[in-house]
């Protein structure tokens, strides 16, 4: 028995796709990492929209009850210079006004008040156009009254793109608020003050990627995962027996690169915090492994009986060991 490595090209295995704790989401063109907390808000979701214009947004909430909707998008504004002043953030609040005014012409709300302007925070290198709508609006539960709700938009712009947070809750939870809504102001400022380092970046895309491989997020954060893998080729190790497709092997079910995507994202976690160079390809495995049981359980990928087979064993690093074993046929003697 021998055990031998099969190093493979890492590109023909991925085929055409192209951490710090607690990432949520990872830009790959700002190289922003947005955490699953943001002061006392949680992150609850993110999507990808497919106009450009409209980029995307993450979905934060809070036990008061308040929403904080953080958006990245141009919003069709050709020029869109940093800061919290001049025509590009001026653009930015006439659609948010023009907006509301249509809702409130359609009933949707009501008693839209003409809004309150600030700057936040008041002393920091990135700042916020803030301005405080109020209006009232039906919300479930409330009975037959509608209830008075404040809209707190604040705008800057940042590599070219508008950064929105978008708060929204009910007036009378406003004094509590006001501290919490300060400090996660003052909390995405300097999340959007500068790209992350590099390795930084790569390990909040791998823990993102890894958590919901076909979401809008994970599809992102993919991206970054891909790029890295492929400056760090020579460090990564490929054996075919782990990648089990069924049939031929190498023709792979729909998402199954997000599994070879996962192996990678696993790898990296692995060696680049402690500088390895090499290593990690048991620790991929079972990152594919996961990432394949989070993809079956929401029905976005073909079963595959031999990853079916390897989830359910009771001891997988001897299971891993034994995929590495390749037993050679015996050479004929020479007479």
């Amino acid at each position: 028995m021998k055990k031998t490595l099969w190093i493979m090209a890492f590109a023909s295995l991925l085929g055409a796709w192209g951490a710090r704790g607690g990432a949520a989401f990872v830009d790959p063109e700002a190289k922003w990492i947005f955490p699953n907390r943001i002061d006392a808000f949680s992150f609850v979701g993110a999507e990808k929209y497919r106009e450009a214009i409209s980029g995307y947004s993450l979905f934060y909430s809070n036990a008061v009850p308040a929403s904080l909707e953080i958006s990245v998008c141009t919003l069709d504004v050709a020029e869109i210079p940093d800061g919290w002043e001049g025509k590009a953030i001026d653009r930015a609040f006439q659609i948010e006004e023009a907006t509301l005014a249509l809702q409130e012409r359609r009933n949707a709300i009501f008693s839209l008040k003409k809004p309150n302007a600030s700057i936040l925070p008041p002393k920091a290198s990135v700042r916020f156009a803030v301005k405080r709508y109020a209006y009232s609006e039906f919300r479930e539960g409330d009975g037959d009254k509608p209830t008075p709700v404040i809209r707190l938009l604040c705008v800057t712009g940042r590599s070219g793109r508008f950064v929105r947070l978008v708060f929204s809750y009910a007036e009378k939870d406003e004094a509590n608020l006001r501290a919490v809504l300060k400090a996660t102001i003052a909390r995405m400022a300097e999340i959007v003050s500068g790209p992350a380092d590099d390795d930084s970046l790569v390990l909040a895309a791998c823990e993102v990627q890894l958590r919901d491989p076909m979401s809008s997020g994970g599809k992102m954060a993919a991206r970054i995962v891909l790029e890295r893998a492929e400056k760090e080729s020579d460090r990564l190790g490929f054996y075919p027996d782990l990648f089990a497709w069924p049939k031929d092997r190498w023709r792979k079910p729909d998402n199954a690169d997000l599994l070879v995507i996962a192996y990678t994202a696993g790898v990296l976690k692995t060696i680049l915090p402690e500088g390895k160079s090499e290593g990690g390809e048991f620790e991929g495995f079972l990152a594919m492994l996961d990432a394949y049981g989070i993809m079956r359980a929401k029905d976005q990928i073909q079963a595959i009986p031999k990853l079916d087979e390897w989830r359910k064993a009771p001891d997988k690093k001897a299971l891993f060991e034994k995929l590495l074993t390749v037993e050679e046929e015996s050479a004929p003697e020479e007479e």
